[in-house]
Formats: structure tokens, sequence, C-alpha cells
């Protein structure tokens, strides 16, 4: 018998919260560190680091810049792993822990 080609697939029950943080200790590299949310940190950082700039112009050029390199470095390390963090525990079911489970 061949299978029909619009069938329906099917798929794995979503994770719970609990289960998508486990795997997230059980693999952090492979969960937070090789899906690194490029597009976090380039957003956060582009944003912030010229606000660190402008800030710290009154204390001098010199701590202008270095506020903004830091910025931009930590912001870009921090805000890619947090976003590839919440990537992570994003399809995970319930949506909200607080919510029922669906009946």
């Amino acid at each position: 018998m061949i299978p029909e080609r619009n069938a329906p697939k099917l798929r794995a029950a979503p994770p719970t919260v609990a289960e998508a943080l486990l795997r997230v200790v059980r693999d952090p590299v492979g969960r937070l560190i090789r899906k690194w949310n490029w597009k976090s940190a380039l957003t956060s950082s582009l944003f912030r680091a010229p606000i660190f700039f402008f800030v710290n112009l009154t204390a001098g050029p010199q701590a202008a810049a270095g506020a903004f390199l830091t910025e931009l470095i930590l912001r870009s390390v921090t805000s890619g792993f947090y976003g590839s963090l919440t990537e992570a525990i994003g399809e995970a079911e319930p949506a909200w822990p607080g919510s029922p489970p669906p009946s």
C-alpha cells in the first residue's frame, strides 16, 4: 500500500517548559552556543551601544568610546545567549506555565 502524499504527518507532542529547560541543561552547547541568536545580538547591540556612547560623552571621548565598545561586545554576547534560550523554550506547552492544560 502506497501512502498518500497529502496524509497528515504525526508530530511529537511539544515539550513542557520543564522538559525544554532540561534539554538546555543537558546540551548547553547545542542549544545555546550553536543556536546563538545573531539577530537578537545585532539588533540589541546596534540600538544600545550608541546610547552608551552619547551618555558618556560628558566624561570625554575616550570614556564614551570605551563605553560604546564595552556595550557593543557585552550586549552582543548576552543578547545572543538570551535569544537562543528564548527560542529553546519557545515551543514549550503550555505557552504560559500557569495556564491550564488543554482538555
